[in-house]
């Protein structure tokens, strides 16, 4: 081949198929190949979400689902039901230009992460549910359109109390509290991430009475980066609680007042003998005196203590606390002797 030429003859060729032939390592003739799995990627839209955390917040959402129906059910007067459809991931700008114009779009508030999310529901739905709360059969409007005031007003009170058992449903594994902070009737105006950004999609079916709508929530990738390695089925089964205080039952019980008694010892005695007593009679306890006293919160023995004076007032010191269980009373044959 003549140099500066970059086209081959045939005779080049021919050659170049011969020596491919002659050499198997080279055309792989008489070797085994392993298959190799190719798997599309497109880089444009990596993956954020694990099918894990999706499947995690699938099942974190039905809890909700569930506390939600009970109260729509009570607060309307009606049977509801709310079903989870599913979880995906989308960008939060195909989420945006799904929904129409206008849509009862609420705009939510995360806390302690100080992060937002969106909750949209069907305008047919919003217009059953206020029919519903006005005593109304749950029709709902004859066309599209904004809400009023008054219509506004009832919908953030129903989706307040909705946002309650969401957070509920959230505390069983991270501590995240959602809170309602503006809602909107044009989606376009709910930009709360850029429309590239990765978002779960969680939609919901709701059926009240003779009415059904969807409900969808949209958890951009940056308003749940924080908590989303706590995402994980293995947290929410083990009960874990990534961000949240343990309950404490201790602040409520500290202002509970509880009666607190010495007790020396105790005896049974018949009435005979006790309206037979006189100044001066002694009664056996049964108790050595050399053995503490035994302090009583409510019915339940609790310490040992000593008796004494305190600022000319009768007091005891405590010594001890009570082991569980506690068996140091001592039975005697109660004695009413008189003295001499």
């Amino acid at each position: 081949m003549a140099h500066g030429n970059d086209t081959l003859s045939q005779s080049e060729i021919d050659a170049l198929l011969a020596v491919v032939a002659s050499e198997p390592s080279l055309a792989g003739s008489g070797e085994s190949h392993t298959s190799v799995r190719v798997q599309a990627m497109d880089f444009r839209r990596p993956s954020k979400f694990n099918k894990d955390q999706l499947r995690t917040l699938e099942m974190l959402h039905d809890t909700f689902a569930r506390l939600a129906a009970t109260y729509l059910s009570g607060a309307l007067r009606s049977v509801a039901d709310i079903s989870v459809l599913g979880a995906e991931q989308v960008t939060y700008g195909e989420f945006i230009s799904s929904l129409p114009v206008p849509a009862f779009t609420n705009i939510l508030q995360l806390d302690p992460l100080g992060t937002n999310a969106i909750l949209a529901l069907d305008l047919p739905l919003i217009f059953s549910m206020i029919d519903r709360l006005l005593g109304g059969p749950g029709q709902g409007a004859t066309r599209l359109r904004e809400l009023t005031d008054i219509e506004m007003s009832l919908s953030r009170t129903v989706m307040n109390r909705m946002l309650a058992e969401l957070s509920t449903s959230w505390s069983e594994l991270v501590g995240v509290d959602f809170s309602l902070r503006h809602t909107e009737m044009n989606p376009q105006f709910a930009q709360i991430a850029p429309p590239t950004e990765l978002s779960v999609l969680l939609s919901f079916q709701i059926r009240l009475g003779d009415s059904t709508g969807v409900m969808t929530l949209c958890l951009p990738w940056r308003s749940i980066e924080s908590v989303a390695p706590s995402l994980t089925a293995s947290s929410y089964f083990s009960g874990q609680r990534t961000g949240a205080e343990i309950l404490d039952l201790r602040p409520p019980l500290d202002d509970v007042t509880i009666g607190v008694r010495a007790e020396v010892g105790a005896v049974e005695l018949t009435i005979d003998e006790v309206l037979s007593l006189r100044e001066g009679d002694v009664v056996r306890l049964g108790v050595p005196v050399d053995r503490p006293l035994v302090l009583y919160a409510g019915n339940t023995p609790t310490y040992h203590v000593v008796p004494g004076t305190h600022r000319r007032q009768l007091a005891v010191q405590v010594h001890d606390r009570v082991p569980r269980p506690h068996h140091d009373a001592v039975e005697a044959e109660p004695v009413a002797e008189e003295a001499p």
